[in-house]
């Protein structure tokens, strides 16, 4: 089977599981018929629709599978008084409250979302005693949550060993990043190293999203790239090929568990073995096929970021914009691919790029957008490399002492100061574009298709011109 049929099969199975997302009962069932009697009407004769259509069908099957499973096991009476035991796997912070993913353990199963107050004093690994009243899921693609239950730590350390120990190397170097810098300035460091959220001021926050700038704390391929590119250019010298290859992914791999897992992260460090991989065996590296093998491994191990998860969504999108947008611009203004200061020529060109992409979701989700986010980008992105390097040595040396420490985050202040000053000056520009009320899902079908268009004409028109 050839390669570009096997995409277009995984990227029908994709689009399966996302239409099912949206449909239940008769609807749903409507679906899967339809896709049947389209594959039987295609017949062997033509190949690609017949793929197409059983790919779709599956996809939606393996929607309904997972769910099914998911809701079996659960074993929870939504709406009464219940007594549980779980495992903490995540704590973070959203306002003044503490959102803790929990792992149940038996009799129960699945995850519980806990809503309790700030500073819970949690951590990774910590087996709870719950007793609340879980609530039902808020969407069929949404765990169950328990709001603000009593709970007691009834033991410690229950979690994956190597997680727990990346876990407490992840917060030593925060800690060191704290000592060492000024508060914003630690708090944007660690988001841009290590994706931390923690540490952040509501004022700081508010100039981020009004400059279109929180994306620079959600760790993504720029992250991974740099950190592929310090591994292996360190390590070549000393091992052999393969080896380096080896060492690379696994540091990668360790990097993701370290930092959380976030859907763009994990998306990331997939395309990123895939790429390594390629070079490794001698394949060209092909975006499109890497794209939807990326989104085909995340929806089989949970087929809901697809719909549930816009950092997925956010994430897949501003790709697709930057491989299939960018090169259509860069035709468009020939001198945008040239040096500039800090690069801000071909930052501007993927800002445009992804942003345009990304723009009904942000839209759809946030009802604003701000304009003042291109210019924020552009200025920003090109010293996130060196950043990234000072504030490694800035957190590595104030490990082996906080005076080191505090030396290197001199020299670590200077990109970071320019940064911030960037976030101030945009967030006061505020420009922002509002959708109006009652838009719905019918903007960004529009928008999509009319952009999916253009792109199509004007890639076409470019080369044409160049033949």
């Amino acid at each position: 089977m050839a390669k570009a049929e096997l995409t277009s099969g995984a990227a029908a199975f994709l689009a399966g599981i996302f239409v099912a997302s949206f449909l239940s009962g008769p609807f749903l069932a409507g679906f899967l018929i339809l896709c049947g009697l389209a594959a039987l009407a295609a017949g062997a004769e033509t190949r690609p629709a017949l793929l197409s259509m059983g790919a779709a069908f599956l996809g939606a099957l393996y929607l309904i599978f997972f769910m099914n499973l998911q809701s079996a096991g659960r074993g929870l009476a939504y709406g009464e008084p219940a007594e549980l035991r779980g495992v903490v796997r995540e704590v973070r912070m959203s306002g003044d409250t503490d959102v803790i993913e929990v792992s149940l353990l038996p009799p129960q199963g699945g995850r519980l979302r806990v809503i309790s107050g700030r500073d819970s004093g949690l951590n990774y690994g910590d087996e709870l005693y719950l007793a609340g009243i879980p609530e039902p899921p808020s969407s069929r693609l949404a765990d169950p949550v328990m709001f603000f239950p009593r709970f007691k730590v009834t033991a410690k350390d229950r979690g994956n060993p190597v997680q727990a120990r990346l876990l407490a190397i992840r917060a030593g170097f925060l800690d060191r990043l704290h000592l060492a810098l000024r508060p914003d300035s630690a708090a944007l460091a660690g988001g841009l190293t290590l994706g931390a959220k923690d540490g952040f001021s509501a004022e700081l926050k508010e100039k981020m999203r009004a400059s279109g700038t929180t994306h620079l704390v959600a760790l993504s391929g720029y992250n991974v790239s740099i950190l592929a590119l310090a591994v292996s250019s360190a390590l070549g010298a000393w091992f052999r090929r393969r080896t380096t290859f080896l060492l690379t992914v696994l540091a990668i791999c360790l990097f993701v568990v370290m930092t959380g897992a976030e859907a763009s992260l994990v998306r990331a460090a997939l395309m990123g073995i895939l790429a390594l991989l390629a070079s490794q065996i001698g394949r060209q590296y092909d975006i499109s096929h890497a794209i939807v093998c990326a989104a085909l491994l995340m929806a089989l191990w949970d087929p809901r970021l697809l719909y549930g998860d816009l950092g997925f969504q956010l994430s897949f999108l501003a790709l697709l914009g930057v491989a299939y947008l960018s090169p259509v611009l860069a035709g468009l203004f020939p001198g945008s691919g040239r040096g500039s200061w800090l690069n801000w020529r071909e930052n501007l060109l993927l800002t445009v790029s992804a942003q345009l992409a990304v723009l009904p979701l942000l839209l759809l989700n946030f009802r604003e957008f701000s304009l003042a986010a291109v210019g924020a980008n552009a200025l920003i992105l090109g010293l996130v490399p060196l950043t990234m390097l000072l504030v490694f040595l800035t957190g590595l040396a104030g490990i082996l002492h906080a005076y080191f420490g505090t030396a290197i985050g001199w020299l670590a202040e200077l990109p970071l100061g320019f940064e911030l000053a960037a976030i101030n000056l945009f967030s006061a520009l505020r420009l922002p574009v509002v959708l109006p009320a009652g838009w719905n899902w019918i903007f960004p079908a529009i928008y999509y298709a009319l952009l999916a268009a253009g792109v199509a004409w004007l890639g076409k028109r470019t080369r044409s011109r160049h033949a």
